[in-house]
């Protein structure tokens, strides 16, 4: 009976204190007061009320205020790609995010120099691809290292694009016209790949970046047509139409 007593106590305490949490993160985001931030000690509200406050205010010092480390490297990522200053980049603890948030400022930018401090090598590479065609500067693709790419951006940020058609290997080519498709946002030249996987998922990456839903009929895989609809239209719905259970998270987590 004591431990019994014991444990509704503890109940009782514990469901007041993630109500106090609750209380302190409410009046934080309405007054826009990070100060009552710190006096929350359940670590996800702790957390989301730094970020909520640090992105309202686009203050990055509130990013080193959270404990999670996963949520400080997007607070960090999220506010140094709208202010597109690559020094908050440096914050960021995993490597792939850190790159992505280089890239992201060097192609807002236009500045091929913020590429170099890529780590990742194919985020480097995709790095002065996209400016490379962005700019119609075949010179910037100088600074990609894999010779597949760096081929491919040749053809895609200059007027000749039979470079893809002199490649030898079948996948070569299909790989140099999906580069091409996907950085121009031209959808006809996914059409020249046979590989049907290549195909679909020029046709997903074209519509993703022209924001023209319809390109998505033209993929064959259901899950990757679904795939496609849901995030450019922003569709949950879609979402759970994918039968493979990681892509469909993947899916929701992208749609939001």
């Amino acid at each position: 009976m004591k431990g019994w007593l014991i444990a509704i106590i503890l109940l009782v305490l514990l469901s007041g204190c993630i109500q106090s949490d609750k209380d302190y993160y409410y009046s934080a985001i309405n007054s826009r007061d990070p100060t009552l931030c710190m006096n929350i000690i359940e670590e996800d509200i702790h957390d989301s009320c730094y970020i909520t406050i640090a992105y309202s205010s686009m203050n990055s010092t509130l990013c080193d205020k959270i404990l999670n480390q996963s949520v400080r490297d997007l607070c960090y990522a999220r506010i140094g790609i709208q202010r597109k200053d690559p020094t908050l980049c440096e914050h960021i603890n995993d490597l792939n995010k850190r790159s992505s948030c280089y890239h992201k400022i060097a192609y807002t930018r236009k500045n091929s120099s913020i590429c170099a401090m890529i780590v990742d090598p194919v985020e480097l590479d995709s790095c002065y691809l996209s400016i490379a065609v962005d700019l119609w500067d075949s010179t910037l693709c100088k600074g990609i290292q894999d010779k597949k790419i760096r081929d491919s951006c040749v053809a895609a940020s200059g007027d000749d694009t039979s470079v893809c058609y002199m490649m030898k290997n079948q996948s070569d080519q299909d790989f140099c016209y999906q580069k091409i498709a996907e950085a121009r946002g031209d959808p006809l030249f996914c059409d020249r790949i046979q590989n049907q996987t290549f195909k679909d998922t020029c046709y997903g990456n074209v519509a993703k970046k022209t924001e023209i839903p319809f390109l998505c009929e033209r993929i064959q895989d259901m899950d990757e047509k679904h795939f496609c609809y849901a995030v450019v239209t922003l569709s949950q719905r879609e979402c759970n139409k994918i039968l493979d259970q990681k892509r469909k998270e993947q899916c929701s987590i992208m749609v939001g």
